[in-house]
């Protein structure tokens, strides 16, 4: 499975992107963890302090914005995905539908 990264300003105009292959996750719903955290890897890379982090799998928002522990095969990815929210001076994590998503699973099918 591959991850597509797109940064976008608060235009919505991309400022910076890339994209990753998992080759070893089978699971869906872990390999959008993974590109999540890898998401708030770049913008941390990228020196941004204000983020938000939208996705398509409703599931993963609602784990990571969960008060309680995620005890599922992702949930040690999403502790890490809470642990560097808290880095960002504001970061919030948003449900998107699929189409306003294009540019990231275009850079997804680029790795797959």
């Amino acid at each position: 499975m591959g991850a597509g990264v797109v940064i976008r300003d608060h235009n919505g105009v991309c400022v910076a992107a890339c994209s990753d292959s998992y080759q070893e996750v089978t699971i869906p719903e872990l390999a959008e963890a993974m590109a999540m955290r890898r998401s708030l890897i770049f913008a941390k890379d990228e020196s941004l302090d204000h983020v938000s982090l939208a996705t398509e799998c409703l599931s993963m928002v609602q784990r990571i914005n969960a008060g309680e522990m995620d005890r599922s095969i992702c949930g040690p990815v999403v502790q890490d995905i809470k642990h560097l929210i808290a880095t960002f001076s504001t970061c919030s994590v948003v449900h998107v539908r699929r189409e306003l998503n294009a540019a990231a699973h275009l850079l997804t099918r680029s790795v797959v």
